[in-house]
């Protein structure tokens, strides 16, 4: 626009330019979730959505929920240095049956440890026999895990190592076989077994 001067009455040249006022407030220019400044800034707006924040606010809960159960089960869970307490089965005591004049020790069942070869038992020829004794142990899959040396009249077994390590738990329908043999020459005599459990603790 021109400068316009005009005389005033004293003789001074006097703007007569008209100004225009200044506007100190920017209009802003709406587009969608970002507004526009007319002065050239730009800010953004975040709307969140009501269903939304419901829906981050029960996730939050949930894994909050999901972590206390966790450090609640790893408190509650034994370290690995605990073992259970060991439980002894109470089994019939061994008694002596006859079979053709040959007496055999019998029982219900054997306690043992479990992942040990090393087990501790009561296996005997009772002295009323005049012959060996070969005892065998055998699962009910017919799994040899034990058997002894030539027992003599009167001789006791009570520390035996077994063929394989037996794990926790219990063993049904295993076998206890009592195999005869002559003091003479140890011909083979005839033989008697006990159906028995292992009970691996």
């Amino acid at each position: 626009m021109p400068e316009i001067i005009l005389p005033s009455a004293n003789g001074e040249k006097r703007n007569n330019t008209p100004t225009f006022p200044l506007v100190n407030k920017s209009p802003m220019l709406k587009s969608g979730r970002t507004k526009y400044l007319a002065g050239g800034g730009i800010y953004v707006q975040f709307k969140l959505d009501k269903k939304k924040y419901i829906t981050i606010v029960v996730i939050l809960v949930f894994l909050i929920f999901l972590i206390f159960c966790l450090c609640r089960s790893c408190e509650q869970s034994p370290s690995d240095n605990t073992s259970e307490p060991e439980k002894t089965l109470e089994f019939i005591p061994a008694d002596e049956r006859d079979s053709d004049n040959i007496t055999i020790p019998g029982i219900t069942g054997l306690n043992m440890k479990s992942n040990q070869l090393n087990q501790t038992v009561d296996f005997y020829n009772p002295d009323s026999n005049r012959c060996y004794f070969k005892i065998s142990l055998y699962l009910s899959d017919d799994t040899l895990i034990y058997q002894s040396d030539y027992l003599k009249p009167s001789e006791r077994i009570t520390e035996i190592t077994l063929h394989q390590a037996l794990q926790r738990g219990i063993y049904k329908n295993c076998r206890l076989v009592y195999q005869c043999y002559s003091l003479t020459d140890k011909s083979e005599l005839n033989s008697g077994e006990i159906k028995l459990e292992i009970n691996a603790q």
